[in-house]
Formats: structure tokens, C-alpha cells, sequence
């Protein structure tokens, strides 16, 4: 029997609006216990899952320490699977079968991995940059994001703030980069509305408002 250490279990696609789902994964004919995100969008399921010869337990987005305390807790409960496991071709599929103990085995990882969801501090917490941000005093390195700042220079205060957000408990900030760039974009706004407000017409230089005047569409 094969443990894997966990990697971290949290991931967002770009395209998504909420991180993917996390299991616990018995390979059967490997022997191998794992933690892992899910890399399918929607309801794909892989076919030696499908088949039964992997099996897979939902948990909550845990982190390492956590999860990987989860899978030992389970050890000893997938080798009785693992020892009650069948790898049988009914024709068409090979497919995985299992003794009664083997199931009763099942039935208690399902029952750990549903009370995992139950202790928060084994959680990864996620939190939307702007919520977070907006409901805290600014950071003052923040305060000198100008027109002028680089994306470099955003990327590092983008670590700064990561970094203060763990202290607070917060694991994952998400849109930190888009709020930063908000933060930058205003700066350039109110720099240029306090160009136009200065702004004087040079003596002797006079503009003229054309207005174009467009004719009625005639019917052919």
C-alpha cells in the first residue's frame, strides 16, 4: 500500500468561478491512497473510476498536514479493500468487484471523509480579494500604487498582501491581481481629471465645436 503525500489540494481555472473539488482516490490495482484536486470540469467521470476499479471519496479543500493525517486514518481501512478487491472482465469492461467486508470498509472511509468537512481549521479558507480588502485598513504599501506602478512592482505588493492574509487566517485571495490593477487604474484616472481640471487654453489659441450634420436616409 502506497500513500502519496499530499500536494496542495486547492485550485481555481480561470475560467471558473468556484476552486474544483477535492476526493480521496483508492487505486485498486495500484494500491495507492491519495488526496487530489479534481482536474475534470463538470461531471466527467474517468472510466476506471466509472468502472469501480478506483474509487473516490469527496472531502473539503484541506490543507497538507491535514489531508495527509486524513489518509493515514485511512490506511488501514483501504488495505481491507484493497485485500477484498476483484479486477474481473464481465465481457466487455473490466471492472472491480468486492467482498462484504471490503464494502463495510467503503462505508467507513465514506463516513471519515464526510466528517472531514466538520473541523475548519483543517480547511482551506478562500476569500475574494476585494471583500477581503475592502473590509480591512488598507495596507500603506498599497497607498503608493500610482499610474506609474509596474506589474512587477503590483506582483510583489500582490505577495505582500498574500502574505498578510495568511496571518489572518485567509489561505486564498481571489481576483488579488484584478484589484490591484483597479487600485492602479484609478490613480491614472484621477491624475488625468486633475490635468483637465488645471488645464488653461493658451491666450490666442481659439477651438471651434464642429457639430456634423447628418442628412435624412432618402428611400430609393
Amino acid at each position: 500500500m502506497i500513500i502519496k503525500k499530499t500536494s496542495y489540494l486547492y485550485k481555481k481555472y480561470e475560467t471558473q468561478s468556484i476552486p474544483q473539488p477535492c476526493f480521496v482516490q483508492l487505486s485498486c490495482d495500484h494500491e495507492t491512497l491519495t488526496a487530489d484536486w479534481n482536474p475534470e470540469i463538470g461531471n466527467a467521470i474517468p472510466m476506471d473510476v466509472y468502472h469501480k476499479r478506483t474509487l473516490q471519496w469527496t472531502i473539503p479543500i484541506l490543507k497538507e498536514a491535514a489531508a495527509d493525517h486524513l489518509l493515514t486514518e485511512l490506511k488501514p481501512y483501504a488495505e481491507i479493500i484493497i485485500a477484498g478487491y476483484a479486477n474481473e472482465y464481465n465481457g466487455s469492461n473490466h471492472v472491480g468487484t468486492y467482498t462484504d467486508i471490503a464494502n463495510e470498509a467503503i462505508g467507513e472511509i465514506t463516513h471519515l471523509c464526510a466528517e472531514a468537512h466538520e473541523y475548519e481549521d483543517d480547511l482551506v479558507r478562500d476569500m475574494h480579494a476585494y471583500d477581503y480588502l475592502d473590509d480591512c485598513d488598507l495596507p500603506e504599501y498599497l497607498a503608493g500604487i500610482t499610474k506609474n506602478t509596474t506589474d512587477i512592482e503590483l506582483e510583489n505588493m500582490g505577495d505582500l498582501v498574500r502574505a498578510d492574509a495568511k496571518m489572518d487566517g485567509v489561505d486564498e485571495l481571489e481576483n488579488l491581481g484584478n484589484y490591484l490593477e483597479d487600485i492602479r487604474d484609478r490613480a491614472r484616472e484621477e491624475e488625468i481629471q486633475e490635468e483637465l481640471k488645471n488645464y488653461k487654453i493658451p491666450e490666442g489659441v481659439t477651438y471651434h465645436l464642429i457639430v456634423a450634420k447628418h442628412e435624412p436616409k432618402k428611400d430609393v
